[in-house]
């Protein structure tokens, strides 16, 4: 087993967690709480963790938007 993917999570999560998560409208959604085992976002949405999925994400220099909208995660599975 590689050390490095997990490396690699680490250093992703470390630029992640803490920074704020917009949707796809430009508005604020939540600061990232932590990534699950597959490295995707959880962000804590009215209550409730919510998942992002990573490939709907995107970064701009340090900005974390993800192409989903706050109804499309809060009715996600």
């Amino acid at each position: 087993m590689s050390v490095e993917p997990a490396m690699a999570q680490d250093a992703l999560a470390k630029a992640m967690v803490g920074k704020l998560l917009y949707d796809a409208d430009g508005k604020k959604l939540a600061a990232i709480y932590k990534l699950d085992a597959k490295g995707s976002p959880q962000i804590l949405l009215e209550g409730k963790m919510v998942t992002v999925p990573l490939a709907t994400l995107k970064k701009d220099d340090d900005k974390f938007a993800t192409s989903l909208t706050k109804k499309d995660l809060m009715t996600q599975n």
